[in-house]
């Protein structure tokens, strides 16, 4: 996924969430809840409408590398079936996407 793909599919994503946020009028370095005015239980539709749009599964572990919008977008950018799998800062732990470790033999992950 391209960092455009990546930027398009969050910026749908939030728009389904907080449609009033105007993304391209924000810093994109600024917490995301803030500059989106969004509250946990709207961040988690926002992780589950993306793992709809995208297939792409974000375990729990990983919400604080979606601190940000940029940082969410290179997330996605890493997390995408069309890329290799997050390896880079905060545990060194490689994922392939949709593998979130919850169950096992789901099929996913290939």
């Amino acid at each position: 996924m391209t960092e455009d793909e990546a930027a398009a599919l969050l910026a749908a994503a939030v728009g389904a969430i907080a449609p009033e946020v105007d993304l391209a009028a924000v810093d994109l370095d600024l917490p995301l809840q803030e500059v989106a005015g969004i509250d946990s239980m709207d961040f988690l539709a926002l992780v589950t409408d993306l793992h709809e749009r995208s297939g792409i599964e974000i375990p729990y572990s990983d919400y604080p590398k979606l601190a940000t919008l940029n940082m969410f977008v290179k997330y996605l950018m890493s997390a995408s079936p069309h890329t290799a799998p997050m390896s880079h800062e905060g545990g060194g732990r490689t994922r392939a996407p949709g593998a979130s470790g919850h169950r096992q033999g789901d099929g996913q992950g290939k």
